[in-house]
């Protein structure tokens, strides 16, 4: 079987300071960019094997985060995760795009249709496995994600019209979060209800903050101040990574 995994983009992100610097809780608007995608083959197997297909070369993890949420599964659930998956990536690293949490939600979505039917915790799956599988799982277009990414809410009738510039700077998630919670000043500037009602682009919105972590994005990663300059005003950081959204039409 093969599936799709396809990486979101953050069209805005409000972060609240963390419960922990490990846990943050959010306010976001998520869009599934379908533009590009990981290609993942599962088929049933006598052991969980997990590869990543790279230049052409099988690299095995282990620790990986598809691994991570099938043996979660396994451990709540007690549902049988003996799969040989392979994942050709194709969603940059680092990017803020969420393509591990895109690849482990795939997996999850397969394996739960070959099952019985469960209700899943999608609070313990959003703050053990990451905030933005529940968006993933949910299937979602574009959706409002608040909490620590475990309540997600439609929204209809948005199209977002949206160019995706990727570089090479690969950022640290934890790290970018980290000192964000280091900043004693820091104080939210992002209007999630403002963003939403004009849907970005319908009204020039003047003087507003899309990305919360845009400025600890650019202070672990110099070299990405001249790129992010390049760009308009309509232009902003997605997650806590390094891609760089624009706004179009």
């Amino acid at each position: 079987m093969k599936l799709k995994a396809y990486p979101k983009v953050n069209l805005c992100l409000k972060v609240y300071k963390g419960v922990t610097e490990a846990k943050h809780k959010i306010d976001s608007v998520m869009f599934l960019y379908k533009k590009i995608h990981d290609d993942i083959y599962i088929k049933k197997s006598y052991d969980l094997c997990v590869f990543y297909k790279e230049n052409g070369r099988l690299i095995s993890l282990s620790n990986c985060l598809v691994s991570e949420a099938l043996k979660y599964l396994q451990a709540k659930y007690e549902i049988d995760v003996n799969y040989y998956i392979v994942i050709n990536k194709k969603i940059p690293y680092g990017g803020g795009l969420g393509g591990g949490s895109a690849d482990a939600a795939a997996v999850i979505n397969y394996v739960l249709s070959k099952n019985r039917p469960i209700q899943l915790d999608l609070k313990e799956i959003a703050i053990e496995l990451g905030s933005d599988i529940p968006f993933f799982l949910s299937r979602y277009e574009i959706a409002r994600v608040k909490g620590f990414g475990h309540y997600v809410t439609p929204i209809y009738n948005w199209k977002p019209k949206i160019e995706l510039h990727h570089n090479k700077t690969i950022c640290s998630t934890t790290k970018v979060f980290t000192t964000l919670e280091q900043d004693e000043d820091y104080v939210s500037r992002v209007d999630v209800d403002r963003i939403i009602k004009n849907h970005l682009y319908k009204q020039h919105l003047s003087n507003v903050v899309y990305n919360d972590l845009t400025k600890y994005i650019i202070q672990n990663y110099r070299e990405l101040q001249g790129i992010y300059k390049k760009y308009s005003t309509n232009s902003f950081f997605t997650g806590a990574g390094s891609t760089i959204v624009t706004i179009k039409g």
